[in-house]
């Protein structure tokens, strides 16, 4: 004895299939999940098949092609150039990131933009300390910020560097493409990065 069933699948759609019929063409078939139910003595087996039914004028009806199969084929895209998607503007001339934090509040903002509770880089510095130490400390390196932003202070590659560490994915730890690599920087590249972001967001 067999016995169909046929679900809801909403979550298997792809955004750029279309129905497979060469006269229909439609997009947004609905996905369904089909559930073929056989009973045997003292045993019922289920197997699952994705289909699709669409609603097109032409078409009407359930197929059961792989209604993912055109997922390679865009739609016209003339909207996006008409609504100035990839427009793009010049900077102006004068325009620059090479300029210093001009006042200390200012410099004190960005460093509460760093993240809290993180790891350290290298230098074994955690970005809360930045955030929690006295005035004195953060002042100095304001000082230090601003000559690297100007120029009059080149960084050495050590404070440039990267720890790259890697955290599991809840998966077999003996294979490695179940890791996800992470970088942590220096606190002090990561405050400048924040810097020059904003400063690039305004350009």
């Amino acid at each position: 004895m067999h016995r169909n069933l046929f679900v809801s699948q909403k979550n298997a759609y792809h955004p750029f299939a279309t129905c497979g019929e060469s006269e229909c063409g439609k997009t947004g078939p609905i996905p369904l999940s089909r559930v073929i139910e056989s009973v045997m003595p003292e045993q019922i087996f289920l197997t699952r098949s994705i289909e699709h039914f669409c609603e097109g004028e032409t078409c009407f009806k359930a197929d059961p092609t792989n209604f993912r199969s055109t997922r390679h084929l865009t739609k016209d895209s003339t909207f996006l150039d008409k609504a100035g998607i990839f427009d793009f503007r010049k900077i102006a001339i004068g325009e620059t990131i090479r300029e210093p934090v001009n006042t200390f509040r200012e410099f004190s903002q960005f460093i509460q933009r760093m993240p809290s509770h993180k790891a350290p880089g290298f230098s074994a510095v955690p970005a809360d300390l930045f955030k929690q130490a006295p005035a004195p400390f953060q002042r100095r390196k304001h000082l230090l910020v601003n000559q690297i932003l100007v120029g009059e202070y080149d960084c050495n590659l050590d404070l440039l560097m990267a720890k790259v560490i890697l955290v599991h994915k809840d998966r077999d730890s003996a294979i490695l493409d179940h890791y996800r690599p992470i970088a942590l920087l220096n606190t002090i590249y990561q405050l400048i990065n924040i810097i020059v972001t904003s400063r690039l967001r305004k350009l």
